[in-house]
């Protein structure tokens, strides 16, 4: 026969009986007790999956995925040192890896903050991105540059066309007193101080 732990119960195997030997095994006794221990051992077996279905999956997260990410305290740092965006925080964690922050626990974002390295890779990237965004894509049908002749350069330069083009002049004048009629009511030119 099996020994029962303190925690679980065994069903008892069945006694060896030699030839010689009588057999006085109490048959359905044995039967009845391991019956009752095999429905107690279902019982706690559907009991646990139940428990199991009801208990909420935590998501599984992925490790690697996770170490190649930013903590928002992190962002929040890189935010206050004026580095917005995620293409920057990028950056700025690339160069916090390449100097050996995830195994040296002294290699900070203040450092990555402060090295010239960064400081000149964060640069070039925010130059590019400027160019990028001034330029217009190429199927665009925007005009490169706005022509001369018309009302919207000559009130953007904040000029009047050549006296020789009295037609565009009186356009770029309706156009002034349009924007003046529909926007601010105060003066683009205040007077700060008193005449010499």
């Amino acid at each position: 026969m099996k020994q029962k732990n303190d925690q679980e119960e065994v069903i008892d195997e069945l006694p060896e009986i030699k030839e010689d030997e009588e057999d006085l095994t109490d048959w359905k006794a044995l039967a009845q007790k391991n019956q009752g221990i095999a429905k107690r051992l279902k019982t706690k077996l559907e009991k646990t999956k139940m428990e199991a279905k009801a208990k909420p999956e935590e998501p599984k997260s992925d490790k690697k995925a996770d170490a190649d990410k930013l903590d928002y305290a992190q962002k929040a740092f890189l935010i206050a040192n004026g580095i917005k965006g995620e293409e920057e925080h990028q950056l700025a964690f690339d160069i916090w890896k390449r100097l050996g922050g995830e195994t040296d626990p002294n290699i900070t974002l203040d450092l990555v903050v402060e090295d010239e390295f960064f400081m000149s890779k964060l640069k070039e990237m925010r130059a590019a991105k400027a160019i990028n965004e001034a330029t217009p894509p190429s199927s665009s049908t925007r005009p490169s540059s706005s022509p001369k002749d018309e009302v919207g350069y000559w009130v953007a330069k904040g000029e009047l066309p050549p006296a020789d083009q009295p037609k565009l002049r009186q356009e770029v004048v309706n156009a002034k007193l349009k924007s003046q009629a529909d926007g601010s009511p105060f003066s683009n030119n205040p007077i700060v101080g008193a005449p010499k």
